[in-house]
């Protein structure tokens, strides 16, 4: 296996921007990109604090989960961990990554058969979640910056279902 970032800080427009827009690399192992650094998430490492997991490694006490109403369903693949973690940590319990753990991910299993849908998907849970987080002004920037960047993407499209899932994406953000 290969270690994927499984720790993050709540998403905001500087992680916007760096999944949108070309950025330097350097920038990728950085809070500008949403990860805490991977330097933290060595083996040996202590448990720290975060904002939330990646999806794939959460483990939640069952009286949290009770408390908490568990992953909202409407959340379709996507962002649902974020939305949970949010009310997690409203609720007063604080969340943690615990580097010594080791997980087996099969990342893009789901997604890799329907990658039109998924994109879609995606950026329809990303704009719920934003809508549920952030006040008018930062979901007003956030609406402009993935419009801009999902017409980019439109034009350079050679398959007809991206081409046609980027202007979906366009009209759910248009509309929010």
């Amino acid at each position: 296996g290969r270690f994927q970032h499984s720790a993050f800080y709540f998403p905001g427009l500087r992680q916007l921007a760096f999944d949108l827009f070309p950025l330097p690399a350097r920038f990728y192992e950085s809070r500008w990109n949403g990860r805490y650094p991977q330097t933290k998430l060595a083996r040996d490492g202590e448990p720290f604090a975060i904002d939330h997991p990646l999806g794939a490694t959460m483990m939640v006490r069952a009286d949290v989960a009770e408390a908490t109403n568990g992953f909202d369903e409407s959340f379709h693949m996507y962002c649902e961990e974020i939305d949970w973690s949010w009310r997690i940590q409203a609720a007063g319990w604080r969340i943690y990554a615990v580097p010594s753990a080791e997980i087996v991910h099969y990342g893009g299993e789901s997604t890799r058969q329907v990658p039109a849908t998924s994109v879609i998907n995606l950026w329809q849970s990303r704009a719920r979640l934003y809508a549920e987080m952030y006040g008018r002004f930062k979901l007003a920037i956030a609406s402009k910056m993935v419009q801009i960047a999902m017409r980019r993407r439109a034009k350079r499209a050679n398959d007809p279902q991206m081409k046609q899932a980027y202007e979906t994406i366009i009209q759910i953000w248009r509309g929010i």
